[in-house]
């Protein structure tokens, strides 16, 4: 048994034994009060029943008690004493073995005030009765006593009701209020037990989500609830800012070593922390000492900087954005920490980088665009040699001039893959046109029947769609599908090359489904990058740029919409395109 069930045990054992002594003090007040009254009400009743008899018998009288009236209907018992206590009359006994009466205390009372009562134990009967007497006079002289008694027993019997009624109503009040002890200690101790849960999980720095009971006391325990949880929370609020304060305090000295620009903020906007190099960099000098006390609008000139924070204070999500502040290009990443509900910020300085990247694109443009010219003028020559090799049938010429013809044609391909992209970087404006796509699709098949029969391959074209009218950039849509359907051919040696299209909601979904070597898995989110090839050896054979993806998953953003692949081993690929009706 635990220290809490122990305790308790011994609140309402102690709660028992009290709650017993002061219900058997208030019966033994009520019960006093209520004899009382019952006492003093059948005392009232008897002296006046007492009075009118002894008047009645005192008006019949002679002076010698004589011309009595008849009294042994009567269910009191009259007696009639001369003034020496000698019994006259008796209506219930015979008087002749009757003692003298001069000694009764009724008669000596009612000698000194006229007259008197008295409840005493019976000499002659051995009962409680009820004794009235009163002096007879005549001519101010006592000729003798008027005694009427009477049982009590009305008395006994209405007390003894009196009393079971009394019992009765407190000892239900005793087990009411023993019951709502009970249930109201039962209810204070799950308090305690909840808020030493509470407590404890204070103490650990866990949140305290169950302080609040569902079930409420009707007497006095929501008041004392609403108070212990009112402690709890505002004990909880203060361990976890101080809490919160100390990580923050720690993660302060561990970013002034970070040699890029770090923020911390409140999750409603407010400063905590900022390193050296973002105070030099981003904060106003105005700011300077009291930067903890502003909100990132009033920190930040730059709206974009500003709207990344506002983004991630909505959604709680990481946002990842390029800033240009000054002459220096940052790559802005922004996070939510639930831990201690902050907003984190980290610049990234990309400047160079992107400067080198802008140069090397420039260099490979030009590269690109100077190869173009000469290598088609050198394939034209190629071509040429091996039409004169075959015709003199000079055949170690004509290998070389075959092995130099396909190379030159795959850089062909290559510099017209990088020119595209490279117009797909920058291109701002889309040539928007309304077409039908079923016979875009199959002029776009007619490139590729040829390749597909030499490899065994059945292309087809399925759609539920007679017509499909469509508004996109069809120059852009081309490029999707001929890389689509050139990469399904290319890495598939034989089977099925399928391709479906259909409208749904004012967008198009195209696919194309090969049945060809397929993609693992974790090879998946890589194939879109430039130049990238699962298989370098097999792309080689069979004359991969490495760019056509890469050219579609361009040219689908460019248009609004979305691409998934869905590719197992040996079992074939299929690229799902969605994009949106433009208008």
């Amino acid at each position: 048994m635990d220290e809490t069930e122990l305790l308790k045990k011994k609140i309402l054992f102690r709660n028992l034994v009290f709650t017993f002594l002061l219900f058997f003090l208030i019966f033994i007040v009520l019960l006093s009060v209520i004899l009382n009254y019952n006492y003093k009400k059948f005392i009232y009743e008897n002296l006046d029943f007492c009075s009118d008899i002894s008047n009645i018998i005192e008006k019949s009288i002679d002076k010698d008690f004589s011309n009595l009236p008849e009294f042994s209907s009567l269910n009191s018992r009259v007696t009639l004493i001369d003034c020496n206590g000698k019994v006259l009359y008796d209506n219930k006994a015979d008087i002749s073995i009757m003692e003298a009466h001069f000694d009764r205390i009724e008669l000596l009372q009612s000698m000194q005030k006229g007259s008197s009562y008295e409840i005493r134990t019976s000499k002659t009967l051995g009962k409680k009765l009820f004794y009235y007497s009163k002096i007879v006079t005549k001519d101010a002289k006592c000729i003798g006593f008027i005694r009427i008694s009477k049982e009590i027993t009305q008395l006994e019997k209405t007390n003894l009701i009196s009393t079971i009624i009394l019992l009765s109503f407190l000892f239900l009040l005793f087990f009411i209020t023993m019951l709502l002890s009970f249930n109201q200690n039962s209810y204070l101790f799950s308090i305690i037990n909840l808020a030493l849960l509470s407590i404890q999980n204070i103490t650990e720095g866990k949140e305290n989500n169950n302080i609040f009971l569902k079930q409420k006391s009707w007497i006095y325990g929501k008041q004392l609830q609403n108070k212990i949880e009112n402690l709890l929370l505002i004990s909880f609020s203060k361990t976890k800012e101080k809490i919160v304060k100390n990580e923050i305090e720690i993660i302060s000295n561990l970013f002034e070593n970070f040699d890029e620009p770090v923020l911390l903020f409140s999750e409603n906007g407010q400063a905590l922390v900022a390193n050296g190099i973002a105070r030099k960099t981003f904060i106003p000098d105005k700011f300077q000492t009291q930067y903890k006390e502003k909100y990132f609008w009033e920190i930040f000139i730059s709206s974009e900087i500003s709207s990344a924070v506002q983004k991630t204070m909505e959604y709680k999500d990481k946002t990842l954005v390029e800033i240009e502040f000054g002459d220096r290009l940052f790559l802005l990443r922004v996070a939510f920490l639930n831990s201690i509900n902050s907003i984190f910020l980290i610049f990234t300085d990309i400047s160079e980088a992107k400067r080198y990247y802008e140069l090397i694109k420039g260099i490979l443009s030009a590269i690109t665009h100077e190869l173009k010219t000469p290598l088609t003028s050198l394939n034209g020559f190629l071509e040429q040699i091996i039409i004169e090799a075959e015709e003199k049938k000079l055949s170690s010429i004509l290998s070389y001039a075959q092995i130099a013809e396909r190379n030159c044609h795959r850089l062909i391909l290559l510099t017209e893959d990088i020119i595209e992209l490279e117009k797909m970087h920058y291109q701002k404006k889309l040539n928007i046109e309304k077409f039908e796509i079923n016979s875009t699709i199959n002029e776009i098949m007619l490139l590729f029947y040829a390749t597909a029969k030499e490899k065994n391959i059945e292309l087809s074209y399925k759609t539920l769609d007679k017509e499909i009218i469509f508004s996109t950039d069809k120059n852009l849509f081309e490029q999707i599908l001929i890389n689509l359907v050139d990469n399904a051919i290319k890495y598939t040696d034989q089977g099925f090359v399928i391709i479906s299209a259909e409208k749904t909601n004012d967008k198009l979904i195209l696919s194309v489904e090969d049945s060809g070597i397929g993609i693992e898995e974790k090879e998946i989110p890589k194939i879109f990058e430039p130049f990238y090839c699962v298989d370098k050896s097999r792309s080689k054979q069979r004359g991969g740029t490495g760019l056509g993806l890469s050219i579609v998953k361009k040219a689908t953003i460019i248009l609004g919409g979305s691409i998934d692949v869905i590719s197992h081993p040996y079992k074939g690929s299929k690229f799902v395109v969605v994009l949106p009706y433009l208008s």
